[in-house]
């Protein structure tokens, strides 16, 4: 399944490997060995959710509608679980970084009369698609960014950025398939269009914010996931 695919290679991506520290210990201190998006570049890399087969045959159309519509209705259960992911974290977070990330995503993903939840209602509508149950994979997923959030801000915007730092070219390549290959349109895509520009910005918020923070609490998120 693509939610158990994206959970056990997407989520823990930015966290990194064991042999892939993102910090040394120098003299009792932490310092960043790399910085953190060339660090984060390179374990998302073999992770690339675009390489996953599912993605490949809805570049090419041949997903078939029903695949399309379990697809959607299942991602509608990660749209709507972010605006809260992102309201905990501003409002946990101790770093004015953190905090400021958080919000200034979230003023983006609940915009008053243009919440993303809104315009992916009417991707969903557009390919007849209705909400089911999450499946235990997606109950999975949004159980893991909760489990990260609970411990940190910090560990719960780096499982965002988990998602983000790929999701502009992931956005990009569905809107381009969905033009080319299911005959959709206008505001049936409009959803994908917009990501495949503020998600860059989110990324780049994230990755600046979490660059500012305590390197030793990242450390922690980076190895629990990395050992997992």
């Amino acid at each position: 399944m693509l939610g158990e695919w994206r959970l056990r290679h997407a989520l823990p991506a930015c966290y990194g490997r064991g042999q892939r520290a993102v910090v040394a210990r120098m003299e009792d201190a932490y310092v960043l060995d790399l910085g953190l998006q060339t660090v984060v570049d390179g374990i998302v890399a073999p992770r690339r959710l675009l390489d996953h087969p599912f993605y490949m045959r809805w570049s090419r159309g041949e997903l078939t509608g029903d695949e399309l519509r379990a697809y959607a209705s299942q991602y509608r259960h990660f749209e709507a679980h972010l605006p809260s992911i992102l309201e905990r974290a501003a409002t946990v977070a101790e770093d004015p970084g953190l905090r400021a990330a958080a919000l200034r995503n979230l003023a983006d993903e609940a915009a008053a009369g243009r919440a993303h939840l809104d315009v992916f209602d009417v991707f969903l509508a557009g390919i007849d698609a209705t909400v089911e149950a999450p499946t235990p994979a997606m109950d999975a997923l949004l159980d893991n960014y909760d489990q990260q959030l609970s411990a940190s801000a910090a560990r719960g915007l780096a499982a965002v950025l988990a998602y983000e730092c790929q999701s502009a070219e992931v956005a990009r390549s569905k809107a381009a398939g969905l033009r080319d290959h299911y005959g959709l349109e206008n505001d049936a895509v409009e959803f994908w269009d917009v990501h495949a520009g503020v998600d860059a910005d989110h990324a780049a918020w994230l990755t600046d914010a979490l660059s500012a923070t305590d390197i030793p609490e990242l450390e922690g998120a980076l190895r629990e996931r990395g050992s997992s």
